[in-house]
């Protein structure tokens, strides 16, 4: 039985991308110290998000090593974007549009959420349809997203109200950061 688990090489059309969080001193943090063909493939987002890359398994989420990107003969550029379609193919059926009176929430499996914020079309979408504005963005775990309008006061101050309860109940485990989208690029905000 577990043979054949490991025994089938997972192929291109299995990558998918995830957002992780590497702070130093954290458990997960000597991943950014590791280098050779074992050592798991990551580019950083910024500051402390990195992107990780994983095999989309029926049963599990296999890490892409560096011995797995040339066995694919896949570029840092090209194992990137092959994965963010694998997001695209695996979350955006699954896209939940979640309205409060000043904010959004976007759901798609649980799974997918953060990552979410890699997808340009998604963000191109939420400026043109509901924003109208650069966008606000909070990601306190991978399977919660929220994002406002820039220019929106009560959603900034929802958001971070939101923030202040998801620390202190302990559940922000990903980024403690706002983000803002202008153009297609992140950088961090503060509301």
């Amino acid at each position: 039985m577990f043979s054949s688990l490991f025994s089938k090489k997972p192929k291109a059309e299995d990558l998918a991308a995830r957002l992780s969080l590497f702070e130093r001193g954290d458990q997960h943090a000597a991943a950014l110290k590791l280098e050779g063909p074992n050592a798991p493939v990551l580019r950083n987002f910024f500051g402390s998000l990195y992107v990780s890359y994983a095999f989309d398994l029926p049963s599990v989420f296999q890490a892409v090593l560096g011995e797995d990107q040339k066995r694919l003969n896949l570029t840092d550029d090209q194992l990137h974007e092959a994965a963010l379609r694998g997001v695209e193919r695996r979350a955006l059926p699954l896209l939940k549009l979640h309205r409060d009176s000043d904010y959004f929430a976007l759901t798609c499996g649980g799974n997918f959420e953060a990552t979410l914020l890699l997808i340009d079309s998604v963000w191109n979408q939420a400026r043109t349809e509901l924003t109208q504005d650069d966008v606000v963005a909070f990601a306190p775990s991978k399977d919660l997203l929220f994002f406002c309008a820039k220019n929106s006061h009560e959603g900034r101050s929802k958001l971070q109200s939101l923030r202040a309860r998801i620390k202190s109940d302990g559940h922000l485990t990903l980024a403690p950061d706002f983000l803002l989208r202008e153009g297609h690029k992140w950088t961090p905000f503060e509301p």
